[in-house]
């Protein structure tokens, strides 16, 4: 958190953050159908997120072919940080369980 706060106490910061989604508002193309999610996905949200409510996941799943979802009741918007080792943990049982497989060479840099 440390590493965040010396970002956002940057000169403009804050504003620069905003603008960016600010800038996106409206941007976005809608499909002339609804898009589907083929592949497994899972969604981990924190419950106590001040930003963007639980809604928004459960609207996301609804796109997701083969989606799970998972409230975490003590996480806020930074469930990545706050709850690093169970949301790892959890990520790796997903992967596991749904046979989804990472291929590393699709990353590597050329």
């Amino acid at each position: 958190m440390q590493r965040y706060r010396s970002a956002w106490d940057q000169p403009g910061a804050m504003r620069s953050m905003l603008h960016w989604y600010r800038a996106n508002i409206g941007r976005v193309a809608l499909p002339k159908r609804p898009l589907r999610v083929s592949v497994p996905t899972l969604v981990i949200w924190g419950a106590k997120d001040q930003f963007l409510g639980h809604e928004l996941a459960e609207k996301s799943l609804s796109y997701c072919e083969k989606g799970q979802g998972i409230l975490l009741g003590e996480a806020t918007h930074w469930v990545h940080h706050e709850e690093a080792e169970r949301v790892n943990r959890l990520m790796l049982q997903f992967i596991h369980e749904t046979g989804t497989i990472f291929d590393e060479t699709l990353y590597q840099r050329r």
